[in-house]
């Protein structure tokens, strides 16, 4: 108990707030901007932590990483392309809602359950890390079998009523996924001499480029839908605002 006194009286110190506040403020910008996530925000940013302490540094770039989590749920919503992976399903449910004029409320959703799951997150590194660790040293390839699996009916139950569509996503992204080296065998996959591909594909640019890339498709066949229709009364009320002699 001694050692989370320390920890919690460390936290409460008003430079740490605002090193931490800073690095959330950094993190939303970072996350906001597709393409860039959690992880390379921290990249990217590590030089400003290089003349701190390891604490203070420490705090400062978790602020930034956790910071960038809810930032990209940010061009999720409004754009509907996903500043980082985790805003993929923030973009499908609250990009809707703002088409409908609810975008100030789909942020509050989503800054609420951010800052939920962050301190649920949080709690759970603290206490049961040990725990944790021991528990996946026992993960082998049955277990990452049965999680491969998992994680296609968690998709299956996303389909909704296209199953076509569901499993193209789902085939699609399998084959993306053995592009490059083989991690067990290291044998090269799907390149076809191209020298680039070695490295694989990346899931951040991917998933980024597949949503702006829809996304700019849907614009440029519904570009009627983005003329706003002005009545001609109002029409009339601007034209007679911006006459000279209303001095405009």
């Amino acid at each position: 108990m001694e050692f989370y006194y320390q920890i919690l009286t460390a936290l409460i110190d008003p430079i740490m707030l605002i090193l931490i506040a800073f690095g959330v403020i950094l993190g939303v910008f970072v996350g906001a901007m597709p393409g860039l996530n959690g992880t390379i925000g921290v990249a990217l940013l590590m030089p400003l932590t290089f003349s701190l302490s390891p604490e203070k540094g420490l705090l400062m770039l978790g602020g930034i990483y956790m910071g960038a989590s809810y930032g990209g749920s940010i061009s999720g919503i409004l754009l509907n392309c996903p500043g980082t992976n985790e805003a993929a399903c923030t973009a499908i449910d609250g990009n809707p809602m703002a088409m409908q004029g609810r975008a100030k409320e789909a942020l509050y959703y989503s800054i609420l359950s951010s800052v939920f799951g962050g301190i649920v997150g949080v709690l759970t590194l603290i206490f049961f890390t040990p725990l944790l660790a021991e528990f996946a040293l026992k993960f082998g390839p049955p277990e990452m079998l049965l999680i491969c699996v998992a994680g296609l009916a968690v998709v299956g139950s996303l389909m909704g009523k296209s199953l076509s569509k569901g499993f193209f996503a789902v085939a699609f992204g399998l084959i993306l996924s053995m592009i490059g080296f083989d991690t067990i065998s290291g044998n090269i996959r799907l390149t076809f001499g191209i020298h680039d591909l070695q490295a694989g594909m990346n899931l951040v640019p991917v998933s980024v480029g597949l949503f702006a890339i829809s996304e700019m498709l849907v614009l440029s066949m519904n570009r009627s839908s983005s003329i706003v229709d002005v009545p001609m009364q109002d029409i009339s009320i601007i034209k007679a605002m911006l006459s000279p002699e209303a001095g405009f």
